[in-house]
């Protein structure tokens, strides 16, 4: 099923979060796409479906741009009922090109500097070719979205993004950084520690995980805020990781490093009980 846009792409930020929304499809029963981001450093981001249409499958499901988009398969996507009534889907992807390089080949780095219109192959070049956006299997019908050319989108996410950032009094130049203005001392025996607690729907492929979660920090290296930031989301498991965060975790600013405003990410090698490396 094609899905026409019924409005614009509108940019919403709140204090720790950046989101772009749109609707298509029927005017009386629309259906939502939005793209949240709460990492800053994270390229992709957690992709939402709301239909006030659709009825969700509860099915593995399969999503990615097209043209030449990467996609990726889902079987534990986040669902329930959105703020409009509608059924809702919440999962994590991001606009990826399926021709770019795998990290680590000889070409990636080459690939990633071709930002030029006129460069045949390149990361803008690939988002801008963007027409249309799949999701087939977790709907009752496959749902194309029209969105068209998103490297725009992708614009207005990074300058909110910078606008975020500025507005906790962090500096934006943080969010381009490949290493971290703070460190904290004792992560392996909080993560030791919060992991015992870690949800059983993490683990529901029976696969080893990452789980993160992002603090931010004043000036004096202690926690102002904190998300979890796995899907599907659980509100305890946050509220336990952050407390334990807030109450015990130690931070410190790098020597040589200013003693500002900025964030942290701390992220946990989860494995599943009686797991075995294979």
């Amino acid at each position: 099923m094609r899905l026409n846009p019924l409005t614009e792409w509108q940019v919403g930020r709140d204090s720790d979060t950046c989101t772009i929304t749109r609707q298509f499809g029927d005017s009386e029963r629309p259906t939502t796409l939005f793209l949240r981001n709460r990492d800053p450093w994270d390229g992709g981001f957690d992709v939402g479906v709301s239909s006030q249409k659709y009825a969700l499958t509860g099915s593995a499901f399969r999503a990615g741009w097209l043209p030449n988009g990467r996609f990726v398969t889902r079987t534990n996507a986040a669902s329930g009922n959105a703020q409009d009534g509608g059924a809702q889907l919440l999962f994590h992807h991001g606009l990826w090109d399926a021709k770019s390089p795998e990290q680590g080949a000889p070409e990636y780095a080459a690939y990633w500097q071709r930002d030029a219109q006129d460069e045949p192959i390149g990361p803008i070049t690939f988002k801008r070719a963007v027409q249309t956006f799949l999701v087939d299997g977790a709907f009752e019908r496959p749902l194309l979205f029209a969105t068209g050319p998103m490297d725009a989108v992708v614009v207005a996410r990074d300058d909110c993004i910078a606008e975020m950032l500025a507005a906790l009094g962090v500096d934006p130049a943080d969010e381009k950084r490949s290493d971290r203005r703070a460190e904290m001392t004792n992560q392996t025996e909080l993560s030791r520690y919060i992991i015992t607690r870690a949800p059983r729907a993490l683990f529901a492929d029976g696969k080893a995980t990452y789980i993160s979660f992002l603090v931010y920090l004043d000036g004096g290296a202690r926690v102002t805020s904190c998300r979890y930031l796995e899907l599907p989301q659980d509100a305890a498991f946050e509220q336990f990781g952050c407390d334990v965060l807030r109450e015990r975790g130690n931070f410190k600013f790098r020597k040589g490093e200013a003693a500002q405003p900025t964030f942290f990410k701390m992220t946990i090698h989860a494995v599943p009980p009686g797991w075995v490396r294979q």
